[in-house]
């Protein structure tokens, strides 16, 4: 007989079956010498995932419950009370044009909606209306640079301009905060702090020497010199061109920089100029250069504001300044020496802090949704679009959240405004870098079309650059800031080759055809040849002439005309002005006053879209959607920096536009400056 066994396993069971007296535990005895291994974590795994399915229905169940009598989740805010001297908190975070996704979890603790930049300008400006807001206090709780800065800063100075205050207290920071602490009476900043003032700049990570390692090699095509997107992938620095795009903006933030602070702290440019050379400085030297008031805790700063609110005197003017520095030192050995004292301050700042100080948040949702906006009766649309323009959504290597212009889901928007009859105008705040020319040529003919029907103007934010300016290019008009970065009109490809790479590691590439067509045209695994590379020169230079014979027409310019002010180069919007690519210097209020003129009624309300996300979707989202490896997760925060990280995803995302396009019209490195 052949008893031919496979394993162990199967002759224990035969085993068993031939004797019953044969128990599992002893079969696994006389067959398997491994110790026998419990399957107690089956009925475990079982029950944690009937807790987990429930965990998850009870917040579909709420939500379901509450959408059913409301938005979602966020209609379950409970609005804040806003009493008499109260404190207004500058706490925005990070703010964008888009409003933000909603707190899957805001419920919780009643926490208030997030708010878009424009509800954040608004809501300063009905702060300075309301008698109940006596000031602001700002922690260095968010910030904002370039154009968005030069709009907060203008509503901050409005607000004081009521007679009211604003203090701040800065734990450490970069220029970026303190431009917005410079407006404050007085500034305060702890022992220990300290703070990046290194000036302004542009960093950009050049890959060519990894790609040269590995026998990488990117066949890069840009139409002329000053389009300098796919360098990274070409080159090891910045070249002259780009260094020659780039300089004229970080010279006029530069500037601005050191003329606030001149104007607000009565400080030389000359000194501002060294106190930059240093890069880094500490509290104290702040307090010695004049750029703060006074070195205190938080919770001194505190009981200061609590004596303000009291009516009892707090040094605010010039000559009062000095006493307070003087009386710093003193009063923080006093509070050391008194334990007891500094307990019970603590506990009269929390009370004080609870009874008297609302986050700017809070304060636009405590009453309407700060601007009033989302009128029923006839209105202007604002559509606000941000980050990289794709034809659909990419992610990038690391989940950081950032905006993107996905062209179908834009393009519906301008149409429903386009069609609907209680919409007078369009107006689109347009934050974009660029990315896609199919998405951008779709968006541009949406606006065409809608053109048709009614105005549409284009305001332009910190950046409307290559695709954004495209977008930008078929309203009616354009609005932008004096230092938007604008321009860069021109077209850019990158495609990567590996056939160095397969070189060096031995793998082989071989290819059946049949003599006829160009099957494996730009293939990443073949060298490409002489008239491929023609071939895709010139496909790129065509998408380049329609780019600058579209933007010509636009401007009622000829080509040539057009062609000396584009080649890539970017712009910032005082010198787009002279060069007639924009139309007007101001911002996104100015072209809602243009259009209000032009179709002659200032009672028109205001359509702002996208709408906001509620709660309950980004519930649904957080449960239906596959986690990515985040940055967190590969253990590189300490290798990676916030501005790497996003530069990192940007380039990504370049890169996947390019394996279904070949082609992008996307701005050079980005631009971080803080």
């Amino acid at each position: 007989m052949n008893n031919n066994f496979n394993s162990p396993e199967q002759f224990g069971q035969q085993n068993q079956e031939n004797n019953p007296n044969v128990t599992p535990s002893n079969r696994r005895r006389k067959f398997d010498n491994r110790p026998y291994k419990s399957r107690g974590w089956i009925p475990v795994t079982i029950l944690l995932s009937i807790i987990a399915i429930c965990f998850i229905g009870f917040f579909v169940m709420i939500g379901s419950f509450i959408s059913m009598f409301g938005d979602g989740f966020g209609a379950s805010y409970i609005p804040k009370e806003i009493k008499n001297q109260t404190i207004l908190k500058l706490d925005f975070g990070s703010v964008s044009e888009v409003s933000q996704n909603a707190n899957p979890f805001s419920f919780i603790n009643n926490e208030a909606p997030d708010i878009n930049f424009y509800e954040l300008i608004e809501g300063i400006k009905a702060a300075a209306d309301d008698p109940r807001i006596v000031g602001i206090y700002y922690e260095g709780d968010g910030f904002v640079y370039g154009p968005m800065a030069t709009e907060l800063k203008r509503a901050i100075l409005d607000f004081k301009r009521a007679g009211k205050f604003m203090y701040s207290y800065l734990e450490s920071g970069t220029m970026a905060q303190y431009n917005l602490a410079v407006l404050s009476d007085s500034i305060f900043v702890p022992d220990a702090g300290w703070f990046e003032f290194g000036g302004y700049g542009a960093s950009a990570l050049f890959l060519k020497g990894l790609y040269d390692k590995i026998g990488m090699h990117y066949e890069v095509v840009q139409c002329e010199d000053f389009k300098t997107a796919a360098e990274p992938y070409k080159n090891y620095k910045f070249s002259d061109s780009a260094r020659a795009s780039y300089l004229p903006y970080l010279k006029q933030m530069e500037n601005n920089f050191i003329e606030s602070v001149s104007a607000f702290r009565e400080i030389e440019s000359g000194k501002i100029i060294s106190i930059l050379n240093d890069g880094l400085i500490t509290s104290d030297e702040m307090l010695e250069y004049g750029l703060v008031d006074a070195i205190k805790t938080s919770k001194q700063v505190i009981a200061l504001l609590e004596e303000k609110i009291n009516n009892k005197s707090l040094p605010s003017n010039k000559d009062d300044k000095k006493e307070l520095s003087d009386k710093s030192e003193k009063n923080n050995k006093e509070l050391s020496k008194d334990s007891k004292k500094e307990i019970t301050k603590s506990k009269t700042n929390i009370s004080f802090e609870k009874e008297h100080f609302v986050s700017i948040a809070d304060y636009i949702n405590s009453e309407t949704r700060g601007c009033g906006c989302n009128s029923s009766n006839n209105s202007i649309a604002v559509i606000f679009g941000e980050g990289p323009i794709v034809t659909e959504g990419a992610d990038g290597i690391f989940s950081m959240g950032e905006q993107q212009i996905v062209s179908s889901e834009f393009v519906e928007l301008i149409e429903k405004a386009a069609k609907n009859d209680s919409i007078k105008g369009i107006v689109l705040r347009i934050n974009s870098p660029g990315g896609s020319v199919v998405a951008s040529e779709e968006i541009y003919q949406a606006v065409l079309t809608a053109r048709e029907k009614k105005p549409v103007y284009c305001s332009m934010s910190d950046v409307a650059a290559s695709g954004g300016y495209y977008i930008a290019m078929a309203c009616e008009k354009i609005i932008c800031h004096p230092n938007t970065i604008t321009g860069s009109i021109g077209v850019v490809a990158a495609i990567p080759n590996l056939s160095g790479t397969m070189k060096k590691l031995n793998i082989g590439f071989d290819t059946i055809t049949t003599g006829n067509g160009n099957k494996f045209f730009l293939s990443p695994a073949m060298p490409i040849n002489h008239k491929d590379r023609e071939r895709f020169n010139k496909m790129i230079n065509k998408t380049y002439t329609m780019f600058v014979s579209k933007a010509a027409k636009s401007r009622n310019m000829n080509y040539d005309e057009m062609r000396a002010v584009a080649k890539g180069r970017i712009w910032t919007g005082e010198d787009a002005k002279q060069r007639n690519l924009v139309d007007t210097l101001g911002n996104l209020d100015l072209a809602i006053e243009m259009m209000k003129s032009q179709l002659d009624n200032n009672n028109l309300g205001l359509n702002f879209y996208p709408k906001p996300k509620d709660s309950f979707e980004e519930l649904k989202k957080l449960f239906s959607n596959k986690r990515k490896i985040s940055i967190e997760d590969l253990n590189l925060n300490f290798v990676l920096t916030d501005e790497m990280k996003k530069q990192i995803n940007y380039l990504n995302i370049l890169g996947k536009i390019s394996e279904k396009e070949k082609v992008c019209c996307a701005l050079p490195q980005l631009i971080d400056v803080k």
